[in-house]
């Protein structure tokens, strides 16, 4: 089970919020900013990374 890690802004100094499991799936794309994307689960908001926008795999 592999962990995408959540921050709080797009930069890989920032705070990390979170970190989301494959397992969750319920994980709103909000928009991008170079690397990263802006994602929001369940009620948290920040940015990624790890994101994986195929519908027919979990990237993993």
């Amino acid at each position: 089970m592999a962990l995408g890690i959540v921050r709080a802004g797009h930069d890989d100094k920032s705070k990390i919020i979170t970190k989301v499991s494959d397992d969750d799936q319920a994980t709103k794309l909000l928009g991008s900013w170079h690397d990263y994307s802006k994602v929001q689960f369940r009620k948290i908001t920040g940015w990624t990374k790890d994101t994986c926008t195929n519908e027919n795999t979990t990237c993993s």
